[in-house]
C-alpha cells in the first residue's frame, strides 16, 4: 500500500524516533499501534502537508499564470443530457 518494504519502513520509523527522542509506535504480535507521541506527530505531519499544498498554490498564483486543477461538479443527468449551443 505504501510501496515500501517492511525493513525500509522500520528503519525510517527508527530514524524518526531517534530524531525526536520518543517512541512513535508500539510493536506487538498483532502489528503496530501509535503511541500518544506518534499520534501527535501524525497530526503535525498532516498539518504540514496541508500547509505545503497551500504554499505551492500561492506561489503558482503569484506567477500570474493559469495553473492548477479545475474542479467542476454537475449532476450525472445534467452532464449527460445537456446540449452545447
Amino acid at each position: 500500500m505504501l510501496y515500501i518494504s517492511q525493513p525500509t519502513l522500520t528503519g525510517r520509523l527508527q530514524q524518526i524516533e531517534e530524531l525526536f527522542g520518543v517512541q512513535i509506535v508500539i510493536r506487538s504480535k498483532r502489528g503496530v499501534s501509535f503511541t500518544p507521541e506518534g499520534t501527535y506527530l501524525v497530526e503535525c505531519a498532516r498539518k504540514m502537508l496541508h500547509e505545503m499544498h497551500g504554499i505551492k498554490e500561492t506561489l503558482q498564483a503569484m506567477k500570474q499564470e493559469v495553473a492548477g486543477t479545475l474542479r467542476i461538479a454537475a449532476s450525472k443527468s445534467k452532464g449527460r443530457f445537456s446540449r452545447v449551443i
